[in-house]
């Protein structure tokens, strides 16, 4: 048994259960923008997202402006990014972790 949000159970799954049951979950309408951001690169952002909107509700925004995104905190702060690349991947199904092992 493993007890989190929908969003960790996605993400870290704790046993091989966990990941079977929910291998077929939309993604994108659970995995937050704090679960994809990276460390800034000095790159111009294409727009801002705030670190819990869902990929879902920006995914079709960052793939058309082919920019990061900034991930920024309540003050507009920016405390990250997404890339277009990481959103694709997700849609796709794509782990980069896992790509070349």
């Amino acid at each position: 048994i493993q007890i989190g949000t929908p969003e960790e159970l996605v993400v870290n799954p704790a046993t091989d259960y966990v990941a079977e049951f929910t291998r077929d979950v939309d993604r994108a309408k659970v995995i937050s923008a704090r679960s994809l951001m990276r460390a800034c690169d000095g790159s111009e952002h294409g727009g801002t997202v705030a670190p819990e909107a869902k990929v879902a509700s920006f995914s079709a925004g960052i793939v058309a402006a082919n920019k990061p995104f900034a991930v920024v905190n309540g003050t507009g702060k920016p405390i990250g990014e997404v890339t277009p690349q990481a959103v694709i991947d997700l849609l796709a199904g794509i782990d980069r972790s896992r790509v070349g092992a």
